[in-house]
C-alpha cells in the first residue's frame, strides 16, 4: 500500500497518487466512518473523503509545525503503515507505505523527488499543480504521477538512480584522448554558435549510464 498526497494551507488536496491497495483502504475506511456506501469501495477515491480521513493528522502536523516548531518528520503506526511528513511553503507533502517496502529514508527522498517534479513543471506557485479545469488537472497529474513511477522504476532497475551517483568508466589513454577531442569539437562549435562567445562549456559522453568522458571549458 502506498501513496503520495499534497495538501494546501487550506488542508484541500492538491495532488494524490496511489496504487490500488491504498486506494481500497481509504475507501473501507470511508464507508467504516459513514462517508460513502459499501458499493463505492472499488471506484475512485473522493479528494473530499481524503480530506476528512486525513484532516485529524494534517492538524495535528501544521499546529507542531507552527506552534511548536517541532512538527513530525515520520509517524509508525502499530501495523508498520509509516506517514513520512515533508513542508514545502504552505503545502504539506505526505508519503504513505503501508507494505514494509520502503523504509523511512527512501519515503523521504520520494517526497523530495516529488517536490523537485512539481518545482520543475510549475516553478513556485504549487496550487498549478491543481488547475481549475478537471482535464487539465488529470494531465497534469498523470504526468507528474509518470515521471515520479519512472523515478521509482529506475531507483529498482538502475543503481546509479539508487544511489544518487554516477560510474565513471576508465580506458586507456589512446581512446580517452579520441574522446576528449570529440567533445572538445563539440564544445567549441557551441560557444561559435551562441550570441555568447566567451561562455564556458560543458559536456559529457555517456556510455548507458556510464559517464566515458567528462570534459568542460573556461571562460
Amino acid at each position: 500500500m502506498k501513496g503520495v498526497l499534497v495538501f494546501n494551507q487550506l488542508n484541500d488536496v492538491v495532488f494524490v497518487h496511489c496504487d490500488s491497495s491504498f486506494r481500497k483502504h481509504v475507501n473501507k475506511q470511508a464507508v467504516e466512518a459513514g462517508l460513502i456506501s459499501a458499493e463505492e469501495v472499488e471506484g475512485p477515491i473522493d479528494h473530499n473523503v481524503v480530506v476528512q480521513l486525513f484532516l485529524p493528522l494534517i492538524t495535528s502536523q501544521r499546529y507542531m509545525l507552527e506552534q511548536r516548531s517541532d512538527p513530525y518528520e515520520v509517524i509508525e503506526l502499530e501495523d508498520d503503515t509509516m506517514y513520512m511528513f515533508e513542508q514545502m511553503q504552505d503545502h504539506l507533502f505526505v508519503a504513505v507505505c503501508g507494505d514494509k517496502n520502503e523504509k523511512e529514508s527512501f519515503l523521504h527522498r520520494k517526497l523530495l523527488v516529488l517536490q523537485r517534479i512539481i518545482t520543475l513543471l510549475v516553478g513556485p506557485i504549487l496550487e498549478q499543480v491543481r488547475p481549475s479545469k478537471l482535464h487539465e488537472r488529470k494531465q497534469r497529474w498523470k504526468m507528474i504521477s509518470y515521471l515520479l513511477d519512472t523515478w521509482y522504476n529506475l531507483c529498482e532497475e538502475e543503481q546509479c538512480f539508487l544511489m544518487e551517483a554516477v560510474e565513471r568508466l576508465y580506458v586507456n589513454h589512446m581512446l580517452n584522448a579520441k574522446g576528449v577531442e570529440i567533445l572538445e569539437r563539440v564544445m567549441s562549435e557551441m560557444r561559435n554558435a551562441g550570441e555568447k562567445k566567451c561562455c564556458p562549456c560543458h559536456a559529457f559522453d555517456r556510455l548507458q549510464v556510464a559517464c566515458f568522458i567528462l570534459q568542460s571549458t573556461c571562460i
